[in-house]
Formats: structure tokens, sequence, C-alpha cells
């Protein structure tokens, strides 16, 4: 789910409470909307910069291990003790186990549960992490889709060096002018359907014929799309190409499906108006970047984590592929990334987004679109390309030639040729007589004409245009209802009817009436009332009344809209938990157990441990003979003889020692460390809701 729809699900008390969040209230008293303030870009470098390490470690985590897949909390929890202690044995989609903590931030800490959960918390308040709700209360937590490629470039940056400068003239291409990308792949597929139209099967599944030679006028092959392994519907018989741009289009929404047929949207590229940019193929390919990305790489965290790592570097420039394999950021290199770049490399030059090749004998790459997250492109300037209109009827669209003005192209020409850097369309009789049919005139076609080359139309266009625009709608074919009456005497007396006089319209033989229009049924009526019912069976001049097929906008089923699917079945959940959910019974224990070290009885001593195991958390501890405190995690506690012992490791200087054993006795002061207290108490009790 998109942050947008995220945000508009909201309960209003939980956006409330997210609009007073530091990080949005200076932007919201500066005008912004929460919208506005809880999708700036600049927000996840911002937080990574001030966040504490425990909550920028678990983010970390979140994103490697989940990407914008939903997890439980409970799951989170066990990964990130796992995964902190330096085991990732627990780690979705993970064959191997990392060799030791993490250390992005300078540590290596076990973390505890407590500060799992507080940093689960504080991420929830934040507005980075939201949760949904399952039918039977079980809750989700996820990042919004189209935020977690933003938080991953921010917290594992990856700035590998591209080629010299005196080696990038060097690569050789081994993919170049090979390939349409897929904003004209989709543009082509959608054109044809427009045409020729796309029917289905009683089944429900695309014309054989009609979807074999959409397939087989692409670029894109089945064997390319079936390598990329990817997760979306596929009717059978439909070739695996075919199925993943028709796919993309109704998550776009670009195409509909309708009861008997598939259809293309009337404007799915926009309406090319004045106010409204024309996007040129590659701006439009870096949306649909995003699309493949969130919605096909999302459904495997590794996918997605290596898809976005490649998402950081720089458009048009050429880097040693080996340089772009990201580093499984909890253990080193890591076979199952290297594999899933290896996927999303090749499925980004099939779809016409990343150009291979060698360079000295090493396999490069480098990207041809600009492979940012589209909010991180938001507000630069578009420069959509002109037409070129040629004396003898040529067309020229260069490649920047926005995607709104090739729509109505395809309307008004001929298709001749179509290369990435220029389709050629022709004006002729039959295309001029199409776009008549779909209500362009002389004056429309011209002016489009001009407005898109930037240039007066040349004579010789002129002439034909209005030699072929002139030939059309001179001529008229209707239908009509018929009254036919079998005796002219009857006939005479109907025609003198007062009542049905205005029902018909004009008498065209003896016994032939046309009816006026609309007026088939009081006409019926009206006769029987007289005694002289109409005969049952056809009434028209053409044959049967065929009823209006069911409107597009009524039929139509299209799916999709750029979110991960299933979330937004589930009902948004407004709960952050109180302080004191995190840490049940906080209201029983004594003060003095949390705020300094004590000398306490031994019994007192073991339930200062029960306490701490029971949360999850951390002790710190002052062992007899030595006068140093430190942070003691306890794991276990057992009885020993009379006695008792706890075993657990101490933390030091970020790094967690040894498991070993402490008898009870041997604990001279002590008191629970419950984390983020500090943090808290600032906070205040207004922050500390749950709902």
């Amino acid at each position: 789910m998109k942050l947008e729809e995220t945000l508009r699900r909201l309960p209003p008390a939980l956006r409330d409470l997210l609009a007073a969040h530091p990080a949005y209230a200076e932007r919201i008293a500066k005008g912004l909307t929460l919208d506005q303030a809880a999708g700036s870009p600049d927000l996840p470098r911002q937080w990574t910069e001030r966040a504490d390490p425990v909550s920028r470690w678990l983010l970390r985590l979140i994103i490697r291990s989940y990407g914008c897949l939903p997890f439980e909390e409970s799951a989170l929890e066990r990964l990130a003790i796992a995964s902190s202690a330096g085991s990732g044995r627990d780690r979705p989609g993970r064959t191997d186990a990392p060799d030791g903590p993490d250390r992005p931030d300078g540590s290596g800490e076990g973390w505890t549960g407590a500060e799992i959960r507080v940093a689960v918390r504080g991420l929830l308040q934040a507005g980075i992490l939201f949760a949904v709700r399952k039918a039977w209360g079980d809750r989700l937590l996820y990042l919004p889709g189209d935020r977690a490629p933003l938080w991953q470039l921010a917290l594992f940056p990856m700035r590998p060096a591209p080629l010299p400068p005196e080696r990038q003239s060097q690569a050789c291409s081994d993919t170049a002018g090979s390939r349409l990308p897929l904003s004209l792949e989709l543009f082509l597929a959608l054109a044809e359907i427009r045409r020729g139209g796309l029917p289905v099967t009683a089944k429900g599944a695309p014309n054989k014929a009609r979807i074999a030679k959409l397939a087989g006028a692409m670029r894109l092959t089945a064997d390319e799309i079936r390598a990329a392994d990817l997760a979306f519907a596929r009717p059978e018989g439909v070739p695996e190409q075919a199925a993943f741009v028709l796919d993309a289009a109704l998550r776009k929404r670009w195409l509909r499906r309708l009861p008997n047929r598939w259809e293309a949207a009337e404007r799915p590229f926009g309406a090319g108006a004045p106010d409204e940019p024309d996007l040129p193929p590659s701006a439009l390919d870096a949306e649909l970047l995003d699309l493949v990305a969130a919605e096909y790489g999302g459904a495997e965290a590794a996918l997605h984590f290596a898809a976005t790592a490649l998402r950081g570097l720089e458009p048009g420039v050429w880097y040693r592929e080996r340089d772009t394999i990201p580093a499984e950021p909890f253990s080193g290199p890591s076979p199952e990334l290297a594999a899933a770049h290896g996927r999303w490399l090749a499925l980004t030059a099939a779809l016409g987004w990343m150009e291979r090749g060698t360079a000295g004998g090493e396999p490069v790459c480098r990207w041809l679109i600009d492979p940012r997250p589209m909010a991180l492109q938001a507000g630069e300037p578009l420069d959509a390309g002109c037409l070129i209109v040629q004396p003898d009827g040529e067309i020229w669209a260069p490649a920047e030639t926005g995607m709104a003005a090739r729509w109505t192209l395809e309307l008004l020409a001929d298709r001749q040729t179509a290369d990435q850097a220029m389709f050629i369309y022709r004006l002729t009789r039959e295309s001029c007589l199409r776009a008549h049919e779909a209500g362009f005139t002389l004056r429309d076609a011209l002016s489009w004409l001009e407005a898109q080359s930037g240039a007066p139309a040349p004579h010789a266009v002129r002439l034909s245009l209005a030699d072929w625009f002139g030939r059309f709608g001179r001529l008229t074919l209707g239908e009509e209802t018929l009254l036919r009456v079998d005796d002219a005497e009857l006939a005479g007396k109907l025609a003198q009817d007062a009542a049905l006089g205005p029902l018909l319209r004009e008498r065209l033989a003896a016994g032939v009436f046309a009816v006026a229009a609309g007026k088939r049924d009081e006409l019926a009526r009206r006769l029987r009332e007289l005694g002289y019912p109409p005969a049952a069976g056809a009434e028209s001049a053409t044959g049967p009344d065929n009823r209006a097929a069911t409107p597009a906008s009524q039929a139509a089923t299209a799916t999709g809209d750029g979110a991960p699917r299933g979330l937004s079945v589930y009902e948004p959940d407004d709960r952050i938990p109180a302080w004191e959910q995190l840490f049940p019974g906080l209201d029983s224990v004594p003060p003095a157990w949390l705020r300094q070290t004590g000398r306490y009885h031994v019994s007192t001593r073991r339930k200062l441990v029960e306490r701490a195991l029971a949360w999850r958390t951390s002790l710190q501890v002052k062992l007899e003979g030595e006068e140093r405190l430190g942070l003691f995690v306890p794991e276990t506690l057992e009885a020993d003889g009379d006695g008792w012992r706890v075993a657990g490791r101490f933390r030091d200087g970020g790094v967690s020692g040894e498991r070993l054993e402490l008898a009870g006795d041997r604990l001279a002061e002590l008191k629970i460390e419950l984390p983020g207290e500090d943090r808290e108490k600032k906070a205040g009790a207004g922050q500390r809701i749950d709902r």
C-alpha cells in the first residue's frame, strides 16, 4: 500500500497524532498538509542522520528482511534478537547465516526485546511504519511501498565507482538499439487492442490468435520474463511477455476487462491538454520502474533489495556489474543477493531501461533512464519532443515525443516503423477516416498537427486533408422503426387518429409509416387501445433490435493500484501501545527498581531479574567486589541448590560479551534498565496513547 492511501485510511485521531510529531509539525506549520509533510523525499535522509542506533538498525533489518512486504511484530522481534546476536537463521528468504552482528552504526549490540519493542513504537509514532488489523485481530506492520525505496537509499547508500572516464568510451554495448522501453511496448500493445480489439473466450481467456499476434509483435520475449521469475497472473495460453504487459497495463488502469473483451482506456496517457504535461517515454518509464520494482520486485525481499540498490547508480554511466551487487548488510557478500541482482539486471535490460555490454573483458552496465524513485524526481522539468510533419504526409515522432501525442497520432495516421529513436507515421485517407469516426474534424486535425509540430502544416498536407475530410459525413445511414399496415383503409384510419399523430414521423407509402424516435412502446400501447395490437417480432427496418452492450464504466474490472495486494482489504490499526503496555505490570513495580541501582536482599534481587526477563530488557549490575557498573542482558534464571543463578551477557562498549552464569549473591547492586526512558519522559503523557 502506498503512503497516500495509507494516510487517507487513517482514523482522524491517529492523523492528528502524526501531525503533532516533531518530524512533521514544523513543516505543517509552514503550510504543508500532513500528506505533503510525511511524503517529503528528504525525510528519510534527515531521519537517518538523527535516529538513535537501535531504531536505525531495526529499520535496516526491516528493509532487508521484508522490503515492502507486511510482517508480524512478534516475528520481527524474534528476527531482530537473533540477528543482533549474530544469528540470521530466522531471516525470511535467507539461505545463508551471517557470521556476526551488524555494525552499521559502529555498534554490534545484542539488542534486547524491550529495545526492539520501543523502537517499533517509535517507528509507528513517526509515521515510518504503519499497521493493519486482520479480521481476527492479528496485526501486520508494513512500510508503504513507495517509501521503502527511499528508506533503503538513505540507510544503505551504495556508491560504486563508475568506469574511469577514459574507459567509458571503450565499453561495447550488447543491447544497443535492440529494445523498445516498456513504455513503448505497452503503448504499442494498447494501440493494437484499440484498433483490432481483444475478445475473450467463454472462460474469460484472451482469444489465442489475437494474443499470439500481440505477443509476436513485442521485442520482449517469453524467455526473458520467465527467467525473471516474477509473480503475476498469466491466463492459460497467454505467452509470458504478453501476460506481463497486460498485467502492468491493468495495474496502471490503462486496460479494462469487460465481459466479452479487453478494452484499452480512452486516454491512458492523459489528454495532452496545454495545462497538462505530456510525459515523454523516458519519464513514463521512470514511473513504470516504480511500479515494476514495487509490484513485482516487492513480492520478494531479496529481489526488492537488489532492485532498489541499483537505483542509486547514476544514469548514463558505465559500471562494472560486479561492483553493483549489493552486499548483505548483516553478513557481507551473499549468493542470494547476487542471484537476485542478476535476475533484476537481466529484466531491466529486457525492459529497455538498462544497457549491458563489456569493457576490457568485464561485464558492464548503465541505466538508460533516470532510475531514482519518482519522489526524488518531482518538480524536474519534462521536455517532450515535437512532431515533424513532412510535405508528403509522413510524420516523424522523435524519441521524446509525448505519450499523449503518440496516442492521438495512432488515431490520425498509420504507423510505418517503430524504433526507439523514431516512430514514423503517414497520413492516409483511411487513417483520416478513422480519426473522423472518432470525432476529428478537418480543423481539429490541422490545429493539432500544427500545435504538436510547432509549425504550419505543409501546403500539400493541407490539400490532402481538405480533400479527405471533405468526403466524410456527407451521406448518412440510419435505422428506422416502421409501422406496416396490411390494409389501405385501416392505414388511413390510423393516420387520422389524434393520439397517433405525434408518434408517426412520416408516411412512407400507403401502408407504411416511420415511427418517431423513442415512441415505439407508446405506439404499441395506443394500437392495443384501438383494438389493433401489433404482431410480435421484428419491427425495425434493419432487423431485430440489438440491445446496447454494457457500458465499459459499469463492466470494467480493472485491478491494481501500485499497492501490495492484500493490505488494502484490512482495517487500519490505530493502536500505538502505551508505555505501560510495552512493560506489563509497570505500575506495580517499586519505582526504586527503575530509578537507580541499589542493594537488595537476594530474594528481591531474584524478583528484579525475573521482571527483567519478563520484559526482555537489561539490568544495570555491579558485582560483589567490583566498583564498575555493567549493562547485563539476562537470558535464563535457574535454581542452584538453595540459591539461584542467572545466565546472560554483559554489553560493554557496544559489544555483547561471552555468555556467563552469575550466582544470585554475586549481584551486589542492580537496577532494571528500560530503553528510551529519557525520551519517554520528555515526550509527556500526551504521547502515550493506546486505541
